[in-house]
């Protein structure tokens, strides 16, 4: 249970980096993460409640890529440091 609850930590962590910077694709976010699609969309609406201020785009080959509507402000901001962003 306690391994469970860290990967889903983890996971948001690096979900809620993503969406500060470039945005995030589920399907490119499930590979890196290694990880389903539908698990990503579910910690991606977890962090929507969380900070309504995501919102979605579609791009020109109708993909959708989440981001925060101020990229300024993280939920996570330094939970995990430098180290786990690459």
């Amino acid at each position: 249970m306690q391994r469970h609850l860290l990967r889903q930590l983890h996971r948001l962590a690096w979900l809620d980096a993503q969406l500060a910077s470039t945005g995030v694709h589920a399907a490119d976010a499930s590979k890196r993460l290694k990880t389903s699609v539908k698990t990503v969309r579910r910690e991606l609406d977890l962090l929507h409640e969380l900070s309504p201020l995501v919102y979605v785009e579609d791009d020109q080959f109708g993909r959708r890529r989440w981001f925060y509507a101020d990229r300024r402000r993280r939920l996570f901001s330094k939970w995990f440091g430098d180290k786990g962003r690459k």
